[in-house]
């Protein structure tokens, strides 16, 4: 598939006016969560997230989310299961809608950050200072067996 990419300041605009298609993607392995931290120019600057973004034209959530793991992560991931969408109205100006997979890790386990995330580690339990959107997805999605 030839992906297209809009200019970044023509971007920029776009999502300013319309809603924008992502997914999120809850990345296990042994029984452990990936958590990757935003880098502060990203949409949830500083805070610690799952792997995510947007959606490419003619690209699917499947595709769409373990591209996302590959980029974000370096992982390649077998998606388990598709969660729910969710949305977020109000994120820095934009509007996302996401949709929610949980994935387990294929293969090699080694992660490798891309320059959007400053740092990882695996969890094996919420922490209390998590966006609460974010936790409402795992709490959804039962990754801590919750």
């Amino acid at each position: 598939m030839i992906m297209t990419f809009i200019p970044e300041k023509q971007y920029a605009e776009i999502v300013q006016l319309i809603p924008i298609a992502c997914v999120d993607v809850a990345i296990l392995r042994c029984g452990k969560l990936l958590m990757i931290q935003r880098e502060t120019s990203e949409t949830w600057g500083g805070l610690w997230w799952i792997t995510g973004g947007r959606i490419h034209k003619g690209e699917t959530w499947h595709d769409a989310a373990k591209r996302k793991a590959q980029e974000e992560a370096g992982l390649d991931v077998e998606i388990v299961r598709k969660v729910q969408s969710y949305e977020s109205p109000e994120t820095e100006g934009k509007h996302f809608i996401t949709t929610l997979f949980v994935a387990v890790v294929v293969g090699d386990a080694t992660v490798t950050l891309d320059k959007t995330s400053s740092d990882y580690k695996w969890m094996t339990e919420m922490d209390g200072n998590w966006h609460p959107l974010l936790k409402q997805m795992l709490c959804d999605a039962e990754v801590f067996g919750v």
